[in-house]
């Protein structure tokens, strides 16, 4: 497994872990996008994961993005996972990978940064659009409680404050995956656990309905008792749980030409 910085002279850059199966046929490709609220987590989070889908027949791939901070905006780690996504289609053929067949998938917050890049009303570069977005419990609406995190509300305590505030749910809407819907998103798959007190199910139902209605498809499966961050090894789900789930990743993946069983 090879980490492949994008500026080689900046170890602070961007960056990902890689890897491949001994093969050589071009591969799709998975690139797994952390959680952890933007602001913590890493990419060694799922080396697990990406060895599954290497075994299955395919190239993975996981960001490793700049964390925000009260320096470092949203907007970073946004272009930090679009140019790793533009890194792997520009240099698909010295890696192995099929230009037209690179997914990304990403949990909570790594799920709302995953389906940023599968907006063209958010990113509208084409190079860093996934041809498949997996979602998995991905934050997709910024309005609401996690408004206040990125874009704090002052007391609203003159008359002028009505604009500030107006401003501010504008912006938290520009970065809402669900409100920046269009026949140009990404094609969408859906993993949402029904016990998860962070994401709501209405959320991904909503956002998965709007991209049904735009012409977009659209699958989602709902996971009975799975709470949040169902995905993650050594958080709060047994091995086999996440081993199952992961194999039915694996399996949809498959489905949708995403993995070569025939290396």
């Amino acid at each position: 497994m090879n980490r492949i910085l994008l500026n080689p002279a900046d170890e602070a850059s961007a960056s990902f872990l890689f890897e491949r199966p001994e093969t050589d046929r071009k591969l799709p490709c998975v690139l797994f996008i952390h959680g952890g609220g933007w602001s913590s987590g890493s990419a060694e989070q799922y080396r697990r994961h990406m060895k599954a889908i290497v075994e299955a027949g395919g190239a993975a791939a996981s960001a490793e993005y700049r964390l925000k901070t009260d320096r470092l905006p949203l907007e970073a780690c946004v272009a930090d996972c679009g140019a790793i996504m533009r890194y792997l289609r520009s240099h698909a053929d010295s890696l192995g990978l099929l230009p037209d067949r690179l997914c990304a998938a990403g949990e909570s917050a790594g799920g709302h940064l995953a389906l940023c890049l599968a907006s063209p009303l958010i990113c509208p570069d084409p190079a860093v659009r996934p041809d498949l977005v997996v979602n998995l419990n991905g934050v997709v609406d910024m309005t609401g409680v996690f408004r206040d995190r990125f874009f704090p509300e002052e007391k609203w305590q003159n008359e002028e404050d009505a604009d500030s505030w107006l401003g501010k749910y504008e912006l938290a809407e520009r970065w809402s995956p669900l409100y920046r819907v269009s026949s140009g998103n990404s094609p969408a798959l859906h993993l949402q656990g029904l016990a998860d007190p962070v994401v709501r199910p209405a959320e991904t139902l909503r956002y998965h309905r709007a991209l049904r209605e735009a012409g977009v498809e659209s699958e989602l499966i709902l996971l009975p008792c799975r709470s949040h961050a169902f995905i993650l090894y050594d958080y709060e789900n047994t091995d086999d749980t996440v081993n199952g789930i992961v194999d039915m990743l694996c399996g949809k993946l498959a489905e949708r030409g995403y993995l070569n069983t025939k290396t």
